[in-house]
């Protein structure tokens, strides 16, 4: 009688792992679904943004705004580049002082023009 209830309880333990097994892959699941929903939230409000004004600073501003609320960077930046000579036109940043930024700005053709002058990236 005791080999009998001692076999039972180990496959109550073996059922009870597997269900902890699987309530683990569920709830990992469950929050990349809600990262996703998340992300695509942000989208949404960066898309109402955009179609609600025309003034660039204002969407330029609100997307690098949104970068550091919503993604959690320290700090973003974002610039739009004349079409031909890929030179700095308008810019929106946050999280940096305007002397780093300035900065950034003066060395954009050093840092980044070289990333952008690659084929597959526009």
């Amino acid at each position: 009688m005791a080999r009998i209830i001692k076999s039972k309880s180990r496959l109550r333990s073996r059922k009870k792992a597997a269900r902890n097994g699987h309530d683990l892959k569920a709830h990992r699941v469950n929050e990349r679904f809600d990262q996703q929903i998340s992300h695509l939230h942000v989208l949404h409000r960066i898309g109402l943004t955009i179609n609600s004004t025309f003034d660039l600073e204002v969407i330029m501003s609100a997307i690098s705004e949104s970068m550091s609320k919503d993604l959690g960077f320290e700090k973003s930046g974002i610039v739009f580049l004349e079409k031909n000579s890929r030179k700095p036109l308008q810019s929106a940043y946050t999280g940096f002082s305007a002397g780093e930024y300035r900065l950034f700005l003066d060395h954009f053709e050093d840092l980044l023009l070289p990333a952008l002058q690659r084929d597959d990236v526009f």
